[in-house]
């Protein structure tokens, strides 16, 4: 039985990288959904050393 020849398009495919997370992410990425967001980010990074991403931050309407 002859093989079924392999089309460009695997070939293509499985030559690029695909990076399911970015360099800049963990695994896990935490978020916070609380009121006075902005305060505990100062105080977790005060506290615990932590940074937090510039470009991530979404503040709502409601602050």
């Amino acid at each position: 039985m002859a093989k079924k020849p392999k089309s460009r398009k695997s070939r293509r495919a499985r030559s690029r990288k695909f990076e399911p997370v970015p360099k800049e992410f963990r695994t896990v990425t935490p978020y916070l959904a609380i009121k006075g967001a902005a305060q505990a980010i100062e105080w977790y990074e005060k506290v615990f050393g932590a940074k937090e991403f510039e470009a991530e931050r979404q503040i709502t309407p409601e602050g």
